[in-house]
């Protein structure tokens, strides 16, 4: 008979479940650096997760210290039914009475009214639209010429279209006045669009540059409805009239900027603070406690070197508020100090006044040894745990190479077992089947 490996098959003992519960045993330091490998990469992604907010937060931080976000102007019109418009950076603040006259207008023209504009019109010939040929032959249409027409607007400029039974040819931009040359066959004058002495025999709009007066003195002439006239402005004219177009200071968008930053360290706050919790994943770490100090600190330190009106965020509006330790920003506050101050507010973000280390500084500094890819601490804790990670696979790997060859073994101790019974069992029924010797009795006397 060959070894039993069936699990209790000839011992009616369930060796299986006595090997699996003592594997399960021996698995338990498997399972524990299982549980630890887990635990560290949820911590490393926590850590991942706080380093990238603090780079938004290192952005915004930035942005104050762009000498655009101060610097920028805004663009206001007090008509927008006569002038609309933008601004560079770089303009300067003022304010001008815009009167326009006259909008630039595109000349447009037409040919005679004609009997039909889809049957064949017998002209064959050439003729030229601010010097691109127009090929046309006798089996042409009055559509059919028109289509000719647009399908060389981007070279000519001009394009043209069928209204009632004429032919309209209207120029794209004001700029420059159409010009038309009959080449061959005579095919413009036929058509009306020019007299027999090559003049424009219809003509709908006249061509006309804008006119708009500046503060009431200054004429210009635009040969379309867009002016720069006003260094750093582009005015777009929409109708005639009047208007007041003010070039201003835009605090909007340094308030704006100011909202990020806050915004943003509200976001990083509360990701270490969420996760410093009592029954968080990184209660106790002493390097997250030691970040959520150096930040409280910070928004809350004065800069030497600065006035003492805009020496610190509170001057500006951005407060602590509440336990959470998260800001707040008074906009009507920050925007009264924009107006009164505005290098002082500029200053304390991204002064580059000698010996003064400006908000802006102090935060960049925090934030780059925190999260700069080569040497920060972020990357430092993260490649512990990634370590700590790499390690504990090693450890795992090995545990689990020696555990298979342990329930190996046990398996074959229990067949091993199941087999001398089954021999056991075949030896003592044997021995039941043998017969019983005689006269092996005592006589009597």
């Amino acid at each position: 008979m060959g070894p039993v490996s069936i699990s209790g098959a000839v011992s009616g003992l369930d060796w299986q479940s006595i090997v699996d519960q003592m594997m399960a045993i021996e698995q338990k330091p498997v399972t524990d650096l299982q549980a630890r490998e887990s635990m560290w990469k949820s911590d490393e992604g926590i850590w991942t997760d706080i380093g990238t907010k603090l780079g938004d937060l290192d952005a915004a931080i930035q942005a104050l210290q762009n000498v655009s976000t101060w610097n920028g102007v805004a663009f206001t019109s007090s008509n927008t039914s006569v002038v609309t418009g933008s601004v560079q950076s770089g303009a300067i603040p003022g304010t001008y009475q815009i009167n326009v006259t006259a909008l630039a207008q595109a000349e447009k023209d037409a040919s005679d009214a004609q009997a039909s504009t889809t049957t064949a019109l017998g002209l064959q010939g050439s003729f030229t639209i601010n010097g691109i040929q127009i090929q046309v032959a006798s089996t042409d249409t009055l559509t059919d010429i028109a289509s000719h027409i647009t399908a060389a607007s981007a070279q000519s400029g001009v394009q043209a279209t069928i209204v009632g039974s004429q032919l309209v040819i209207a120029a794209l931009n004001t700029d420059a006045p159409i010009t038309y040359s009959d080449v061959s066959g005579n095919i413009l004058q036929t058509l009306g669009v020019l007299t027999s002495t090559g003049t424009v025999k219809n003509q709908l709009v006249v061509p006309q540059p804008a006119q708009f007066t500046v503060d009431g003195r200054i004429s210009v002439q635009s040969p379309t409805n867009t002016s720069t006239a006003i260094a750093g402005v582009t005015l777009n004219l929409v109708g005639t009239g009047t208007a007041t177009v003010t070039v201003s200071q835009d605090t909007q968008k340094i308030v704006q900027a100011v909202q990020d930053f806050v915004n943003k360290y509200n976001t990083a706050w509360s990701a270490i603070t969420t996760n410093l919790a009592k029954g968080a994943a990184l209660q106790g770490d002493a390097t997250l406690m030691q970040l959520q100090v150096k930040l409280r600190q910070l928004v809350s330190t004065t800069v030497s070197g600065l006035p003492t009106a805009y020496n610190d965020l509170s001057d500006i509006g951005v407060t602590t508020s509440g336990k959470d330790g998260s800001l707040s920003l008074d906009t009507s506050k920050l925007t009264s100090a924009i107006t009164a101050n505005l290098p002082g507010v500029q200053n304390l973000f991204a002064s580059t006044q000698s010996g003064v280390a400006p908000l802006g500084v102090q935060f960049n500094n925090l934030l780059t040894m925190y999260t700069d890819p080569a040497t920060g601490v972020i990357k430092t804790v993260n490649d512990s745990y990634e370590a700590q990670i790499k390690d504990a696979d090693n450890q795992i790997a090995q545990l689990q190479s020696f555990l298979a060859m342990r329930k190996a073994a046990l398996q074959q101790q229990f067949i091993a077992m199941e087999s001398m019974i089954s021999l056991l069992k075949g030896q003592m029924s044997a021995l039941s089947q043998m017969p019983v010797p005689t006269g092996l009795g005592v006589s009597s006397q």
